[in-house]
């Protein structure tokens, strides 16, 4: 198990999981091989999933991912962190964009 520190943003004021090639807002399951992701996706003007809202994702070996990319991350190991982000895409923009 790892735990990764997320919580310095730099110049930016959010570290999001992207889903603008998806329409719906509020609690999701998504399945994206072989991850299945499971949060509360926000849509104003953007679409994303995190701010308040932590995510969890487990591929199909079991192995886990789940947090908040604006805080903390903790993953089955670093392997299964970056197969994670393969699929599910992690940005940074501003908040006062939207």
């Amino acid at each position: 198990m790892i735990v990764k520190d997320y919580s310095d943003l730099g110049k930016f004021t959010a570290r999001t999981i992207s889903f603008n090639d998806f329409d719906e807002a509020g609690p999701v399951t998504i399945k994206r091989s072989p991850w299945t992701f499971m949060a509360v996706i926000l849509n104003d003007w953007y679409v994303w999933a995190n701010e308040a809202n932590e995510f969890a994702a487990m591929n199909d070996k079991g192995e886990i991912v789940a947090g908040d990319f604006e805080k903390t991350v903790i993953a089955s190991s670093q392997e299964a962190l970056d197969d994670f982000l393969k699929y599910f895409h992690v940005e940074e923009w501003d908040y006062d964009d939207i």
